[in-house]
């Protein structure tokens, strides 16, 4: 059997923070304390990014700054690569 990439993915995250977010049995997967806040410091950084859309979007429709969240974010998560895209919306 193969790694799917999905647990390929979340194990090399692991790797990275030098933290495990999930507790794995044969029965069952659940996030461990440091997979728990770590998934709600993840839905503040994408609600960030939500909030930063809204903002670009009704100074300018046809342009959103991205590079300026993920600058913000890249202080607080430094260990963490992060692909920065501008896409004209």
């Amino acid at each position: 059997l193969t790694q799917s990439p999905l647990s390929r993915q979340i194990q090399m995250l692991e790797q990275t923070l030098g933290v495990s977010l999930l507790e794995r049995t044969t029965r069952a997967v659940r996030l461990t304390p440091a997979g728990r806040t770590f998934l709600m410091e993840a839905y503040r950084v994408i609600a960030a990014a939500e909030t930063r859309k809204a903002r670009a979007l009704t100074r300018d429709p046809g342009y959103a700054p991205w590079w300026d969240m993920w600058a913000e974010q890249e202080k607080l998560l430094p260990a963490l690569p992060v692909d920065v895209e501008v896409r004209r919306v």
